[in-house]
């Protein structure tokens, strides 16, 4: 029952670090998202003033702008593809998790059974050994 706490334990573990690792990647994509968004912006702002040298910078910008939407777009699938991941693992560890309380549980129960028994062949020994009277 040990070696199985100790494996199921070491389990657990592993996907506890996988869960980190999603949602680290997850975290990662949000914030490549809000820079993209962020950079979105600025650039239609500097389309949106009035400059005198505007007009020769409006293509380059304008194909850099949808450049952004494309990456945005690519982002926001890459995000909810790594969010589903999250979750996934998520419920993984949750399962593990109780996997492994069950069976701590057992072998809790199982020890105290053990030692009920040893405790209860004690007494029963020792009235055995009681000179009759």
């Amino acid at each position: 029952m040990k070696d199985r706490i100790r494996k199921i334990e070491r389990i657990r573990q592993v996907q506890q670090h996988m869960h980190r690792v999603a949602e680290l990647r997850m975290s990662g994509l949000e914030n490549s998202r809000r820079i993209n968004q962020s950079e979105q912006l600025d650039l239609i702002s500097a389309l949106n003033e009035d400059s005198s040298l505007q007009g020769l910078f409006v293509d380059a910008t304008a194909r850099r702008l949808k450049s952004l939407a494309h990456q945005g777009d690519q982002i926001a699938t890459e995000c909810l593809a790594q969010r589903t991941v999250v979750i996934e693992r998520g419920l993984q560890l949750k399962r593990t998790e109780k996997t492994c309380d069950r069976l701590k549980e057992h072998d809790r129960r199982e020890t105290e059974k053990r030692e009920l028994q040893n405790i209860l062949e004690q007494i029963i020994s020792r009235s055995h050994k009681l000179p009759a009277s």
